[in-house]
């Protein structure tokens, strides 16, 4: 008989992530949160600070004050686009204005500011955008470093002073292969505190079926698994049936690989799978053994999962090796290649990308906004406003537990 799990507090993985040397963070200080008023707010986690509004950038000296009105400033406030598309314009005006804006939000965010420029390499700004479901208070967060330890010290001050109604995360490619994914992370804390995760771009994808049980992990991309199918759907229709895998110890490989073994097995269509081929190309800098590798493998149909940067190296072989003409399809798995730029591309590669990969990372994190703006909406009006604060919770709640879910492909 298997003991049970114990339950992981986030608290715990708050100070796992940190360290033990480092000195009690400000925001496992239990604090009275900012007295409710009546808004939806919504944070933000991106990549870098390109998106960021100029008129309320964080630093050192304190806040910056953010225009006044909902998009009629100079920044193009009042831009169109379909859905969210118009919140996020909305966000971009109110240049140089008095800073009327929500309180809670100013003061959520100055109180985040000491906390930021003296701890970590982050920006943090707040404004007002206007959905079609209405107002929002948005609050980005911009991580510049790759420690996952910073952004859940950040995420729970957040929480413990501003009730967030959701979050949207926001990463165009994935993290080069020596950073850790902050997907994981983010579908964790989602299972800790209730607050539902709105995942856009490319790198935001947890590639896989969410695990943590009370997770509310919405990815607006093509999960793995999504994509796998729409391949084999290809596949069957011209009668492909026989294939091989190549694939790297890239993170997630162990779950491609299940997945293509759990869509296969057993199915009435016949599939063959040549071989398995697992590379190393970081120890092989000219790429002779890669090069092997892929010319002994037969299977003219090749379903690659990897990283960029592993698949420019692979790409490269397969020239090398003849196998990269006409002859020979390439179809890339994993939302690491859902987006290749890369020179030296096979003559015949396919790549599943989802509708509207081509929008700009503002238009991308307007819609995720603007989908958490309607839930919440939607939300307060079937179970009353007086219920809002229950809707989530914070780092310091003792009934937070989560556990993985063991009838889910990983």
């Amino acid at each position: 008989m298997v003991a049970p799990r114990p339950a992981l507090s986030l608290l715990l993985a708050v100070l796992a992530a940190r360290g033990p040397r480092a000195p009690r963070p400000p925001c496992l200080r239990p604090r009275e949160r900012e007295r409710d008023s009546g808004g939806v707010n919504i944070a933000v986690v991106h990549s870098g600070s390109s998106l960021l509004p100029e008129t309320a950038v964080v630093g050192g000296a304190g806040v910056g004050k953010p225009g006044q009105g909902l998009g009629n400033g100079p920044g193009g406030g009042g831009g169109g686009g379909g859905g969210g598309g118009g919140g996020g314009g909305g966000g971009g005006g109110g240049g140089g204005g008095k800073g009327v804006t929500d309180t809670a939000l100013l003061e959520g965010v100055a109180a985040m500011a000491s906390f930021s420029s003296t701890s970590f390499s982050s920006v943090l700004v707040g404004e007002i955008v206007m959905t079609p479901s209405g107002q929002a208070n948005v609050i980005y967060l911009a991580v510049n470093e790759s420690s996952p330890g910073s952004l859940l010290l950040q995420l729970c001050e957040l929480l413990a002073t501003t009730p967030l109604q959701g979050l949207v995360f926001e990463e165009e490619r994935p993290p080069p292969p020596n950073r850790a994914p902050l997907a994981p992370m983010l579908e964790f804390v989602s299972a800790q505190t209730g607050v539902p995760v709105v995942a856009v771009g490319g790198g935001a994808s947890l590639g896989r079926e969410p695990q943590e049980s009370g997770s509310i992990y919405l990815q607006f991309t093509c999960s793995t698994s999504l994509q796998l199918e729409v391949i084999f759907e290809v596949l069957e229709e011209y009668d492909w049936t026989s294939f091989s895998v190549v694939t790297t110890r890239h993170h997630g490989y162990e779950d491609f690989l299940a997945m293509v073994e759990g869509m296969t097995d057993g199915s009435f269509i016949g599939w063959e799978k040549k071989s398995v081929v697992i590379l190393n190309v970081t120890d092989d800098p000219g790429g002779a053994r890669t090069k092997r590798l892929l010319k002994d493998n037969e299977a003219q149909v090749r379903l690659l999962y990897c990283s960029l940067e592993e698949a420019e190296l692979i790409f490269r072989a397969a020239w090398a090796a003849g196998q990269a003409g006409p002859s020979h399809m390439w179809f890339a798995v994993g939302p690491a290649l859902s987006g290749l730029g890369l020179e030296g591309l096979p003559k015949a590669l396919f790549a599943i990308r989802p509708q509207g990969w081509r929008d700009e990372p503002r238009r991308r994190i307007a819609k995720g906004v603007s989908v958490l703006t309607h839930g919440a909406m939607a939300l307060w009006r079937d179970k009353g406003a007086t219920s809002r604060s229950q809707y989530a919770g914070n780092c310091h709640s003792d009934g937070n537990q989560t556990h993985r879910v063991a009838d889910r492909i990983r």
